[in-house]
């Protein structure tokens, strides 16, 4: 896995949370990439990075996963796991062209709303829904 390719999303989301690329960051994240969605324990997670060659000390680490967890790029899952998130949706502005259609049977709602639009995205992202995507079905059933 380049480095260089696995951050197109990422690297929006940690600029927009003013957090810099550094090698401890990437080492981090490229092995938790690794782990291919599953959530990573931090002696798993430095067990790779060792095997890795990654030279990084378990409290330097321990700090790339606290700003990457604050960035919005890595969720911890469990009190001790971590995995990585969907790449970021499109940043404030990129969601034009982007249109929101709800329909259901008696009515239909279209919408070029950034904020709306903005929104639909982050909550796609937060679930690892592959981003982007052509469209999208809503259904919301009611009991």
């Amino acid at each position: 896995m380049q480095r260089e390719t696995i951050f197109p999303g990422i690297q929006k989301r940690l600029r927009a949370a003013r957090v810099r690329p550094t090698y401890g960051r990437i080492e981090v994240l490229v092995a938790l990439m690794r782990a291919e969605g599953t959530p990573t324990s931090r002696e798993d997670l430095a067990q790779r990075l060792a095997d890795a060659g990654a030279e990084l000390s378990v409290s330097s680490m321990n700090r790339c996963l606290r700003d990457l967890v604050d960035a919005g790029v890595v969720q911890r899952d469990e009190p001790d796991r971590f995995l990585v998130v969907a790449p970021a949706p499109p940043a404030e502005g990129d969601t034009q062209g982007v249109r929101v259609k709800i329909q259901s049977r008696t009515r239909m709602v279209v919408s070029d709303s950034a904020r709306l639009n903005r929104g639909l995205m982050d909550m796609l992202a937060q679930y690892n829904f592959p981003l982007p995507t052509r469209s999208i079905t809503i259904s919301i059933d009611s009991e």
